[in-house]
């Protein structure tokens, strides 16, 4: 019985574990993308910025 028990306690904190890594990987990649997102943003704003600059004539 106290067996059983302990099997079950391992093989919860075995789950909490594996749900944190998990979690902690999904974390990692959404700021992956948010730093992608922003830069992708700057590189548009530099771009509009650029062709204002330009008198609308696109860059050259």
């Amino acid at each position: 019985m106290i067996a059983i028990i302990v099997f079950a306690g391992l093989l919860g904190l075995l789950l909490s574990m594996m749900m944190r890594r998990q979690r902690t990987r999904e974390q990692a990649h959404e700021r992956m993308l948010e730093r992608e997102r922003q830069e992708h943003h700057a590189q548009t704003l530099d771009y509009a910025a650029q062709v204002h600059d330009s008198g609308g004539r696109g860059i050259r």
